[in-house]
């Protein structure tokens, strides 16, 4: 089912044309919800994903953010052939609007997010699934919050779907680690893991677009002020790391952002009011250490690009990166490649591709 395109409606305020014939479908345990925008190489991949899952009981809500590729046509593709999924077209307005937008059409209890990129095990819902109501069965021998967000660990993988390494977040990071920066910046939840409760997500007023590229974990921890959120341990997503992931193109703005959140958080605990964004950047930027510190976030964007070159054998991309890195600071890089799980784990990937 597909929803026209909205450029000339508010699309905050669109309604789906095709409420007849979803009303007959049953009422889904899960709404997964997609935010696209020019994802033509692996869209299908992901969307074959959820067809996939054990669990059936699902619908799809897709997003078209102004893709200027085919990903809508494959979006469509999907509608056509399985009645669970629809597509709604707007303008290109980024992914927070995108998934909000998602979220006010999705009609189950419980919203799955994934990115457009990433995919999921076959068992992957029905885990979630059987945790949520574990939970909340035995509730009254735990602590008495409800849980409202359950994610995973999972595996990264490359552009063309080579496992690269594990990730294993903290099985409860909030509110744990809020006020420990270094393991707070950490990927402590993988965004494509995540399902939560939409009443707890429109209670608290949804994505916060001026969070981007942090706008996930903002949300996260925002959720964990209201119940629990947690991880389960076992690897059940698959996270994609390629040339256009955040953590290399938009890398100081996230971690800026990051901060704000866990600044935030502090504010809120202490029944403060939140920085506005400006006074957080000016607040950010008379701290002492500054400079420095924007000096080594500067560096880690060449060092996370030369990380993903090497996971996608760019390998002439990967040298440019590391020598811009070196020519920035010897010292820091050197140090950061004897830290890195991913540079000391991998001598046989290094082995094995530079043949």
């Amino acid at each position: 089912m597909t929803i026209p395109d909205l450029a000339a409606t508010d699309p905050d305020k669109a309604t789906d044309p095709d409420k007849a014939t979803v009303a007959h479908l049953p009422d889904p345990e899960f709404s997964i919800i997609v935010a696209i925008y020019n994802s033509e190489r692996f869209l299908a991949e992901t969307l074959r994903s959820f067809q996939n899952q054990t669990l059936k009981n699902f619908e799809v809500v897709m997003v078209n953010d102004g893709s200027t590729d085919s990903s809508a046509r494959i979006a469509e593709r999907y509608c056509f052939e399985d009645a669970r999924f629809r597509l709604l077209s707007t303008p290109n307005r980024g992914i927070s609007a995108a998934r909000n937008l998602a979220v006010q059409h999705a009609r189950a209890p419980w919203i799955a997010v994934c990115d457009s990129d990433d995919t999921w095990e076959p068992n992957k819902l029905q885990r979630q699934a059987q945790t949520i109501r574990h939970w909340e069965k035995h509730r009254e021998n735990r602590a008495p919050e409800p849980v409202v967000a359950v994610g995973t660990a999972g595996d990264l993988i490359n552009g063309v779907g080579e496992f690269i390494t594990s990730v294993t977040p903290h099985p409860r990071p909030w509110p744990e680690l809020l006020d420990d920066e270094a393991r707070m910046l950490d990927l402590n939840m993988i965004n494509s893991s995540v399902v939560f409760r939409r009443d707890a997500f429109t209670a608290l007023g949804s994505y916060r677009a001026e969070y981007s590229p942090a706008e996930d974990l903002d949300l996260w921890v925002r959720l964990s002020e209201r119940g629990a959120v947690i991880n389960l341990q076992e690897p059940l997503t698959h996270y994609r790391m390629h040339d256009t992931n955040v953590s290399g193109s938009r890398y100081v703005q996230m971690i800026s952002s990051a901060r704000r959140v866990r600044a935030d958080s502090a504010r809120r605990r202490a029944g403060l009011p939140e920085w506005s964004a400006e006074e957080y950047k000016v607040r950010e930027q008379a701290q002492a250490g500054y400079a420095d510190s924007a000096f080594r976030l500067r560096h880690m964007v060449y060092y996370n690009r030369a990380k993903h070159n090497l996971y996608n054998r760019n390998y002439r991309q990967l040298a440019l990166s590391l020598l811009k890195c070196l020519w920035m600071s010897p010292r820091l890089s050197f140090g950061l490649m004897a830290r890195s799980r991913v540079f000391r784990s991998n001598r046989l990937f290094w082995k094995k591709n530079l043949e």
